[in-house]
């Protein structure tokens, strides 16, 4: 199977026709007539759950597919390992298990791979199934539970933090105890987790989403199709959904893999075109280019997806993985906005208080001696006349998120 195959112009693919990812109907970053858009279309057609999460299952799938051979990618002499980290951040109900579910089961039959990395309660644990179950798939669903916990000193998992670095990095493992001595050389994983997104702004603080350990991973907000009603949908055909999704991965298993890729100048010239070209995004220096690296990874990626059974990583796979950058560069900056209105919230929240201490004589000058947060004085009016109109509607608590979310999803 090859998909455009005579099309000469692999940049117009990502930089003439990279439509708004807003609207996910536009399938803007699944390569027509491919199994993953057999995946994505019937979970279109049969369901109303959010394309993004049966998306990201596939190439979380489809990684450890290629961690499972031994693959790499070449790009200029430096070598880029398959395993993704992943996120998916949706709202509660929108099908996250179901759909991975569907997809993890037909994966495991055709290719034999499967997410079974197990839960672990502690560091200790953690190294030991490591040791089981090094270039497997971890799946975690609410995993922002599990993030939190490493952020607390003397908390059972706080020293995973250092192991999933360590493993992010390909480097050397070692935890000797006195009952036992081990040693992962290489250890990977490809891992996706799954939260709502309510859950992770709360349990993870904007100064933990923005270290170096998130960064690590691409985020993904799964969004509600508005034309896809859950009143269209009250019964999902399991046994369509199975078959489709099935077939694409017997099409996968006849692309023949190589342990070693190299990436093509004419494709590192379309990494190179693209970095300038979403720099419009204005995200950290830090998170940007570790989101841009990762574009290797999804390049090779694509190749599979495109039926290509040679070793040469092109401008048109290039060009398929600088559009899912873009996507993950869009969701990215709408996280961060629910973060920034996280804080919105809590300065709000602090200043009905001192609107209950102080009544109807809450002056602008009191906000801002009492609210550190708020930098100057026409913030503490804005803020101040808000609440005051919420005092006057009886709205005692306001919730910018809650509107956001609903906004956005």
């Amino acid at each position: 199977m090859q998909i455009n195959k005579n099309n000469n112009d692999y940049f117009k693919l990502f930089l003439n026709k990279c439509d708004e990812l807003n609207t996910f109907k536009s399938f803007s970053v699944v390569p027509p007539e491919s199994p993953l858009e057999k995946i994505i279309e019937v979970f279109d057609r049969e369901t109303n759950i959010p394309l993004q999460i049966p998306l990201m299952s596939f190439f979380s799938l489809l990684s450890t597919h290629l961690v499972k051979h031994g693959t790499t990618l070449d790009v200029q002499g430096a070598t880029i390992r398959p395993d993704i980290w992943t996120i998916v951040l949706a709202n509660s109900g929108a099908g996250k298990t179901y759909a991975h579910s569907k997809l993890a089961k037909n994966a495991k039959a055709v290719l034999g791979v499967e997410a079974d990395f197990p839960a672990i309660a502690g560091a200790g644990a953690f190294v030991e199934e490591l040791r089981n179950h090094n270039n497997s798939m971890w799946f975690y669903d609410e995993i922002a539970q599990f993030i939190g916990g490493m952020e607390v000193l003397g908390s059972p998992t706080n020293q995973c933090k250092e192991y999933l670095l360590k493993t992010y990095d390909g480097d050397k493992i070692e935890r000797i105890t006195k009952k036992d001595s081990i040693t992962i050389d290489n250890p990977q994983l490809t891992i996706l987790g799954l939260n709502t997104i309510e859950s992770f702004i709360n349990k993870i603080t904007d100064e933990s989403f923005t270290d170096g350990f998130c960064q690590r991973f691409g985020f993904v907000l799964a969004k509600a199709d508005p034309t896809r009603t859950l009143e269209s949908y009250d019964w999902f055909n399991e046994n369509i959904i199975n078959l489709e999704v099935r077939e694409a991965f017997e099409e996968i298993a006849q692309v023949s893999i190589h342990q070693k890729y190299v990436l093509s100048s004419d494709g590192f010239q379309c990494y190179r075109r693209g970095f300038r070209q979403l720099l419009q995004f204005e995200v950290s220096e830090s998170f940007y280019r570790r989101l841009m690296y990762k574009s290797f990874k999804f390049a090779l990626l694509f190749h599979i997806i495109l039926g290509k059974d040679n070793n040469i990583i092109d401008a048109e796979d290039q060009a398929w993985a600088m559009r899912m950058t873009r996507l993950h560069l869009n969701d990215l900056k709408q996280i961060l906005g629910l973060y920034n209105f996280s804080k919105i919230e809590k300065i709000i929240q602090r200043v009905e208080t001192l609107k209950k201490k102080f009544g109807d004589s809450l002056t602008v000058r009191q906000v801002v001696q009492y609210e550190k947060n708020i930098k100057s004085v026409s913030e503490a009016k804005q803020i101040l006349d808000l609440v005051n109109e919420m005092t006057t509607t009886k709205r005692l608590s306001f919730q910018p998120r809650q509107y956001l979310c609903k906004e956005s999803f």
